[in-house]
């Protein structure tokens, strides 16, 4: 089975991590540790996201750093889900 260009392992799973993430309430704040534990991913895949601008939404706070919204993780994800389903059609 060939994975297409944009699909990412998450991508099978989306229901489940939003499932999940809602748990947190959706005005919670996430640190990308947090994040990338919850959803299954890496910190680089994280970094690398935020450098190519293509992930979910994020806020520099400082001196914390780096926090992601819940509710933008959720948008993020469920976006990724509405490209999935037009790439099949």
């Amino acid at each position: 089975m060939s994975r297409r260009k944009n699909s990412l392992h998450l991508d099978s799973r989306i229901d489940e991590l939003v499932e999940r993430l809602e748990q947190y309430g959706r005005k919670s704040f996430l640190t990308p540790q947090e994040l990338a534990a919850l959803i299954g991913v890496s910190l680089k895949f994280l970094e690398a996201q935020r450098r190519a601008l293509d992930g979910p939404r994020f806020s520099r706070v400082l001196p914390i750093g780096v926090v992601y919204r819940s509710r933008d993780v959720i948008k993020w994800l469920q976006g990724r889900a509405a490209l999935r389903q037009t790439e099949n059609a």
